[in-house]
């Protein structure tokens, strides 16, 4: 049975840890899925020792008796990027396949750096070297985003966050016509303007 490993904040508060739980609980037929805690509540000093722990166990997992098939890194944008980045230039030295699920909306303007032309943006270079890389496949959440990605990686594919069961629809339950519930911190990234106010 294939086996995948997810990477990401799995014991940290916050909607990444729900999609990894929910990828773990449900894996794709056939698979059998685990996660790596990289992220960890707290001072500065208590994440970057579960950083350097959990990379260290990242190491011994991939030299295990049972590696897994595919490393799935969950990853926002600035340092969590910059962190993902050591566990996913490990794991294409060692020839794992990898999936980069990029969950922030600000990746994109972090990426650019405050460069009107993305060329001149040193950290959007690296980002394209990553992605013609061809044992790495990006996963963004929505076509807006797979727009915005797309001059710069070929290998990127739009995929929705995964919605755990328990939260399907109850036909029992009275719906108002014209309401949306919107879910997340009120913060630009979020892009909440795009349904209020029409």
């Amino acid at each position: 049975m294939p086996r995948v490993l997810h990477l990401g904040p799995y014991e940290s508060n916050g909607g990444m840890r729900t999609v990894m739980r929910t990828l773990v609980e449900f894996p794709p037929n056939g698979w059998h899925a685990s996660a790596l805690s990289t992220h960890k509540e707290g001072s500065m000093l208590s994440k970057w020792r579960q950083y350097r722990l959990s990379f260290s166990t990242f190491k011994a997992m991939c030299n295990s008796d049972q590696p897994p098939d595919v490393i799935h890194l969950h990853t926002a944008s600035d340092w969590s990027w910059i962190r993902k980045k050591k566990f996913l230039n490990y794991a294409r030295k060692n020839n794992f396949p990898c999936v980069v699920h990029l969950h922030s909306g600000k990746m994109y303007t972090w990426l650019m750096h405050n460069k009107t032309d993305s060329s001149k943006s040193k950290r959007m270079q690296e980002f394209v070297a990553i992605s013609n890389d061809p044992g790495v496949r990006f996963v963004v959440l929505s076509e807006h985003w797979l727009e915005k990605f797309e001059p710069f990686a070929s290998s990127i594919t739009s995929i929705s966050n995964p919605v755990h069961p328990r939260f399907s629809p109850r036909p029992e339950i009275e719906r108002v016509p014209g309401k949306l519930l919107l879910l997340g911190r009120d913060i630009p990234a979020k892009n909440h303007n795009f349904e209020i106010g029409r």
